[in-house]
């Protein structure tokens, strides 16, 4: 089945970068954004082949909840600091629950 929620999240992460790299003139955001949202993307694909191929995508979304959750609570900006949090945290509970159903598959 196609993770389109790991693709939407992908896009989430890497257009953030690029608006980045548009507002701010940041190089560092438009290449962070585009490497992990490609990254993101890659796990999105694992997934969407083989539900036991959740650990990219896993990995991806606890790098990106830690950095920016420490974003927000340093500055306390909604965007990107706290949507890419919220954002973050849903996909790392997706990759659990997909973690899960795994192990129960296995066994």
């Amino acid at each position: 089945m196609t993770d389109y929620l790991g693709f939407t999240y992908s896009l989430l992460i890497a257009g953030g970068g690029m608006a980045g790299y548009v507002t701010a003139g940041s190089v560092m955001s438009l290449v962070m954004g585009l490497v992990f949202g490609t990254l993101a993307a890659f796990g999105a694909r694992r997934l969407s082949v083989s539900n036991d191929s959740y650990l990219l995508g896993l990995l991806v979304s606890l790098a990106m909840a830690g950095r920016f959750g420490q974003a927000f609570y340093k500055t306390g900006q909604v965007w990107p600091a706290l949507v890419v949090t919220i954002a973050s945290v849903l996909m790392v509970l997706r990759y659990l629950y997909a973690a899960k159903t795994a192990s129960i598959k296995q066994q």
